[in-house]
C-alpha cells in the first residue's frame, strides 16, 4: 500500500516536471499539434467511405474487442453498414 502511494506520487511529480517542456514544445515549436485534436476527440482522420454509412466502434483492450465482435458482425450484416 505504501509503495503504491509512493509510486503514484513519484509519477505525479515527474508529470509536473515534464509539463513545462511539453507546453513549450507545443506553443513555440509546434510539436504535437497533429495529435492533440484527435486525442481530444475534436478532429478525426479523413476516411474514404464512398456512399456507405460509417459506424465507429472503440475498444481499448483485447477483452473489449472480443466482447464487441458479435455486435460488429451483426451490424455489418444489417442495414447499418453496407
Amino acid at each position: 500500500m505504501i509503495f503504491s502511494i509512493f509510486y503514484e506520487m513519484v509519477l505525479f511529480i515527474l508529470a509536473l516536471l515534464a509539463l513545462p517542456k511539453v507546453i513549450y514544445q507545443l506553443a513555440f515549436k509546434g510539436k504535437y499539434w497533429k495529435s492533440v485534436a484527435p486525442k481530444l476527440g475534436i478532429a478525426f482522420p479523413p476516411i474514404a467511405k464512398g456512399n456507405r454509412q460509417l459506424l465507429w466502434i472503440h475498444a481499448v483492450s483485447v477483452g473489449e474487442t472480443k466482447a464487441i465482435a458479435p455486435l460488429a458482425k451483426k451490424s455489418k450484416r444489417s442495414s447499418l453498414i453496407y
